[in-house]
C-alpha cells in the first residue's frame, strides 16, 4: 500500500489558513472591477463566513459561502468565496465537491489571483481521494505560476513528498512527460534521475539530466543536476535523423507557412530536449512556386540521411512533389491540404488532414444514420472545392438510401442567393401539395387578403437537411437569406463554418448548424491550455490553426522515430499503420487504402459555443 506522509491534516490546514484566511491588508480588500457587481451585503456575509470558518464551524461557513457562490451574480468576493467554500467542504470531508468548486473557479475566472490557490487545494483533494498522480500534477502546476514565495515553497514540498512516497517509476516517468515549467520540470527530473541511478539505469539518468540542462541552461537547479551527473561516467552517443521541410516561406501564403513551421519546430524542440536521438530539420523555401517545390524535394531525396519530408500547403504542389519523389521511397507528409487525390501517385505519400471526399461522406452518414434525415438539398459554390465535397455528400446520401431533391450552385463570393434559395423552397413546397397548403392558410381571408397573401409565410418542412459548404466570408450573406425563405430544416456545412466570430455575429440564423472539420479546439480543455501556454513560452507566439497542423504532423513523425523506425522504409511502414494517434489538433488515423487521415470532427454551434458531436 502506498503510504501517506505524516501529519497530513496539520500540515495542510496550518498552511492553507496562513495563506488564504482573509485579513484587513490582504484578501480583505474589495476591488471594483468592470463587469463585476459591487454588492454591499456581500461584505457582511463574507466576514460572517470567515469568522465561522476560523471558529471551526465548517458547516455554517459552507452554507454562507455556498449562498455567495450560487445565489448572487458575480460580485467583488466571488472568487475568494469559491476558495473558502472549497476549504469548508474539504474540512467536512467532501473532497469531490470541493474539487468541483475549485474547477469551476479555474474555468469561469481564469484570470483570478486565486487560480494557483485553487490548484493547490486541488492537490489536497486528489490526495485525500488516493489520486496521487493527479495530486502531483496539481501541486506542480503552482510553483512556476505564482509570485508568492510561501505558496511556491509549500507546493514544491508536497509534490516532492508525493513523488517519493506515492508514485512508482512508471508514474514518475509519465509525470516527467506531462509537466512543464522550469521549477516543476527540475523537481521531477531530479527525482526521476535519482530513481534511475538507484536501479542501475545510469544511461537513462544521464540523458535525462543532460537534456534538462540543455533545455534550461540558466536554471538554479543546474548545480544539483551537475552533482548528480558526477555520479556516473557514462558518455551518451547522439544519433541524428533529418527531416526535410518544403513550405512557401515567402510569397502569398508565407504567414500560413511560417505558422506550420513554428508547429514543426515546437515538436522538434520538445523531442530533442527529451531524447538522445536528435531530429534536424532541412528547410526549403518553395517561394510558392511549383517548380521550386519539386526541385527542393529532389535535393532532399538525394540526401540519404533525410528519412521523411513534410510539405506542401496546397494540393497541386503536394501532388507535384509526390510525383517527383516516386522513385525515392521517402515519405511525404502533406500537413494541411484537404484536396482529393493527393496520395494517388505514390504509396509513400500521406495526407495528414482529412480530404473533401471523407468529410462529405462523414456528414452525410451522420445526417442519415444518427439524425434520421432522408431528403436533402445542396447549395454549393461552382469551384473545385464546392463540386468535390458536394459530389461526395450526394453520392453517400444516395448510397445510404436518402434522396437529394435538388442541387443549386453559385459563383464564389456571390452576395445575393435569393434566387437559389427560393428555387429550393419552391421544390419543397410543391412536394407538400402546394395548392392544398395555400387553400388551408388562406381559409377565411377576403379576396383582397388572398391576393396579398405571402406564400413565404408557409413553412417548408419537406426537406430534412440542406447542405451548404460555403466559405467563411459568405456566411454573413447566406445565413440571413436562408432564414428568410422559411425552410424548416437541419442546416449542414463544412469546415469553413468553423469560425466562432462569424457564427456569433449570425447566431440567430445559424443556431444548431452541424458541420464537418479536420480539427477541433476545446480552448478550456486542460491539456490544450497546457500545450498553448508551453507553446507560447517556447516559440514566443500563440498557436493557431496552421501551428496545430504543423505540430500534429511533426508529432506523428517524431512518434515513428521515437519507436525505433530509423530508415525511410521503416517510417513509411509505420505511417501506413498509424491509427488513433493523438496529434495536437486531434486524432490521426491513416486509411490503409489511400493513406488519408480518416478522422473527421463533426461539430455543432449551440448557445454561442462550438461543440464536438462525435
Amino acid at each position: 500500500m502506498k503510504k501517506m506522509f505524516p501529519n497530513f491534516r496539520i500540515i495542510v490546514f496550518g498552511f492553507v489558513l496562513s495563506i488564504l484566511v482573509v485579513n484587513a491588508n490582504g484578501l480583505g480588500q474589495t476591488i471594483r472591477v468592470k463587469g463585476v457587481n459591487y454588492i454591499p451585503e456581500i461584505e457582511v456575509l463574507f466576514n460572517n463566513g470567515v469568522n465561522a470558518f476560523q471558529k471551526g464551524e465548517y458547516t455554517k461557513a459552507k452554507e454562507i459561502f455556498e449562498n455567495m457562490v450560487l445565489k448572487y451574480p458575480p460580485h467583488q468576493r466571488i472568487t475568494i468565496s469559491h476558495i473558502m467554500l472549497a476549504q469548508s467542504l474539504f474540512r467536512l470531508g467532501n473532497f469531490q465537491h470541493a474539487l468541483s468548486i475549485v474547477n469551476e473557479l479555474i474555468q469561469k475566472y481564469p484570470m483570478s489571483r486565486y487560480i494557483q490557490d485553487a490548484h493547490y487545494i486541488k492537490g489536497f483533494c486528489y490526495y485525500r481521494q488516493g489520486l496521487f498522480y493527479e495530486a502531483a500534477i496539481a501541486f506542480l502546476s503552482v510553483p512556476d505560476n505564482t509570485d508568492r514565495e510561501k505558496l511556491r515553497e509549500k507546493s514544491q514540498i508536497f509534490a516532492l513528498k508525493i513523488i517519493e512516497n506515492n508514485l512508482n517509476l512508471k508514474d514518475t516517468e509519465k509525470l516527467n512527460e506531462k509537466v512543464t515549467g522550469r521549477i516543476a520540470s527540475a523537481i521531477v527530473t531530479i527525482k526521476l534521475a535519482m530513481r534511475y541511478l538507484n536501479i542501475g539505469k545510469k544511461e537513462l539518468a544521464v540523458v535525462l539530466l543532460q537534456n534538462f540542462i540543455k533545455r534550461y541552461p540558466d536554471s538554479p537547479y543546474n548545480a544539483s543536476i551537475r552533482d548528480l551527473l558526477t555520479k556516473t561516467t557514462i558518455t551518451v552517443k547522439t544519433a541524428v535523423a533529418k527531416i526535410g521541410v518544403i513550405l512557401p516561406l515567402s510569397g502569398e501564403y508565407a504567414n500560413q507557412a511560417k505558422g506550420v513551421l513554428a508547429g514543426i519546430r515546437y515538436v522538434q524542440k520538445k523531442f530533442n530536449n527529451n531524447s538522445t536521438l536528435q531530429i534536424d530539420l532541412v528547410i526549403k523555401d518553395s517561394e510558392g512556386d511549383i517548380v521550386n517545390a519539386v526541385q527542393a524535394a529532389r535535393e532532399l531525396s538525394n540526401d540519404s540521411q533525410v528519412v521523411a519530408i513534410i510539405g506542401e500547403l496546397e494540393r497541386e504542389k503536394a501532388i507535384a512533389i509526390s510525383a517527383g519523389l516516386c522513385n525515392a521511397n521517402v515519405s511525404l507528409l502533406a500537413p494541411t491540404t484537404s484536396g482529393n487525390g493527393v496520395t494517388s501517385l505514390s504509396e509513400y505519400t500521406f495526407q495528414m488532414n482529412s480530404d473533401l471526399e471523407t468529410r462529405g461522406q462523414s456528414i452525410a452518414e451522420y445526417a442519415i444514420e444518427q439524425l434520421g434525415l432522408k431528403s436533402f438539398a445542396v447549395l454549393a459554390p461552382t469551384d473545385d472545392y464546392g463540386t468535390k465535397i458536394s459530389d461526395s455528400f450526394t453520392s453517400k446520401v444516395e448510397e445510404l438510401g436518402g434522396t437529394v431533391v435538388t442541387q443549386k450552385w453559385y459563383y464564389p463570393g456571390t452576395d445575393d442567393l435569393t434566387r437559389q434559395f427560393k428555387a429550393i423552397r419552391e421544390i419543397g413546397l410543391n412536394s407538400m401539395n402546394k395548392d392544398s397548403l395555400i387553400q388551408h392558410y388562406t381559409r377565411g381571408l377576403t379576396d383582397l387578403q388572398r391576393r396579398r397573401f405571402d406564400l413565404e409565410t408557409i413553412p417548408v418542412t419537406s426537406i430534412d437537411g440542406v447542405f451548404v459548404p460555403c466559405y467563411t466570408e459568405e456566411i454573413k450573406f447566406i445565413a440571413p437569406q436562408f432564414a428568410y425563405v422559411n425552410i424548416k430544416t437541419q442546416l449542414l456545412g463544412d469546415e469553413y463554418w468553423y469560425e466562432s466570430e462569424e457564427l456569433r455575429k449570425n447566431q440567430q440564423y445559424v443556431e444548431g448548424v452541424i458541420f464537418s472539420s479536420g480539427y477541433y479546439i476545446n480552448e478550456i480543455d486542460p491539456d490544450f491550455v497546457r500545450f498553448r501556454n508551453d507553446f507560447r513560452r517556447e516559440m514566443q507566439r500563440t498557436p493557431e490553426l496552421m501551428e496545430l497542423y504543423g505540430a500534429g504532423t511533426m508529432a506523428a513523425l517524431a512518434n515513428a522515430i521515437e519507436q525505433g523506425n530509423s530508415t525511410r522504409e521503416e517510417i513509411a511502414d509505420h505511417l501506413r499503420n498509424l491509427s488513433n494517434f493523438k496529434g495536437i489538433n486531434g486524432l490521426i488515423s491513416l486509411n490503409r487504402t489511400n493513406r488519408v487521415n480518416a478522422e473527421v470532427r463533426l461539430l455543432t454551434y449551440r448557445n454561442g459555443v462550438v461543440h464536438k458531436l462525435n
